[in-house]
Order: C-alpha cells, then sequence, then structure tokens
C-alpha cells in the first residue's frame, strides 16, 4: 500500500482551489492511493508559511494573487523544499498579465528585460523588498510584458496547469509528477 500524500494547494479562489481538490481526489482514488492530505492555503506567503511539520509530496500555486503572487512564492518554495515539485495552476497568459502592469517596461531589448527579471528574482530570494524598485516578480513580468507561463517554466516550475483545466490534464501532470 502507498502512502498519503500531502499537497499544499494555493489559490485565492475557492472555487478553483475545490475544484482541483476534486481532480487530485479522484485521482488518488483511480489509482488506488490512499485519499491525499488537501491543504489549502489562499497565497504565496501563506503557502511559504507551510504547514507545521508537513513537507508537501506536491505543491500547486495559482499565479495572480494577493499578498505574494505564484511566480515570487515558486522561488521561495523552492528553497523550502527544494525536492518538491510545484505546479503552477492558472489562467494568466501574457495578455492578461499584462493589464496588471504599474509601470510599462516592454521598450527595453530581450536581454534588458531578462537582466532586469533577474534582479528581481534576485531580491525575492533573499527578501531584500526596495522601495521604488519592483519587489514581485508578477510585477515584474507584467510590467515588462512577459509570458509568466515561460517565466515560470524558466524558474524550475515542474508543470502548468490552465484554467479552466481537464481531467485529463490535470491526470496527466499529476502522472509526471507523482510518480
Amino acid at each position: 500500500m502507498s502512502k498519503q500524500l500531502t499537497i499544499f494547494i494555493t489559490d485565492d479562489n475557492d472555487l478553483h482551489a475545490k475544484l482541483l481538490s476534486n481532480e487530485i481526489i479522484d485521482y488518488t482514488t483511480k489509482k488506488s492511493m490512499p485519499a491525499p492530505e488537501l491543504i489549502h492555503f489562499e497565497n504565496g506567503n501563506d503557502v511559504i508559511g507551510g504547514h507545521e511539520g508537513k513537507t508537501p509530496h506536491l505543491i500547486t500555486l495559482d499565479i495572480n494573487m494577493p499578498v505574494m503572487d505564484g511566480l515570487s512564492a515558486l522561488v521561495k518554495l523552492q528553497k523550502k523544499y527544494p525536492s518538491t515539485p510545484i505546479m503552477m495552476v492558472s489562467s494568466e497568459d501574457i495578455h492578461k498579465v499584462g493589464r496588471l502592469t504599474k509601470k510599462d517596461l516592454s521598450g527595453l531589448s530581450p536581454e534588458e528585460k531578462q537582466g532586469l527579471l533577474n534582479k528581481v528574482v534576485d531580491r525575492v530570494k533573499e527578501n531584500q523588498e526596495e522601495e521604488g524598485k519592483i519587489n514581485s516578480i508578477l510585477e515584474a513580468v507584467s510590467s515588462l510584458h512577459m509570458d509568466p507561463i515561460a517565466v515560470a517554466r524558466d524558474l524550475g516550475a515542474a508543470a502548468y496547469v490552465h484554467k479552466p483545466f481537464s481531467r485529463e490534464e490535470v491526470e496527466e501532470r499529476l502522472n509526471r509528477l507523482l510518480k
């Protein structure tokens, strides 16, 4: 008999979190696995705080959340749980994320964009907020008009599921991540 999985589900939308939880429960039932322990967090800051004494087997992150976005949480969680796969689950794309921008830095060259993004990522990893600077990876991605999914992959996300997701899409990702 396999062991019970602990999965952190991070989404500020309770309906989306519930739908994903149901898909994960259906998956484990279909695979004759014990019911997973699903722990819901509403934002990146909450999931980084984690759940006392729990090491997750999988973490899911929405990209656009209050307090701390999923991309910023991704780099922090990789430090805290280096062997835990992280799956991004979001409806965000380059067009939707572009509407979030406070600064338009789209005129920069690709090299300049990557350099600025790298500086923001380093600040986020080191918890070094600087007044007057971009201190959120999602804000940087938005301001630079970059694809949040490509950035998540570049930052080490193990998989991506687009909302609204299908059962088949979730199952395929779980098959790959929960070997």
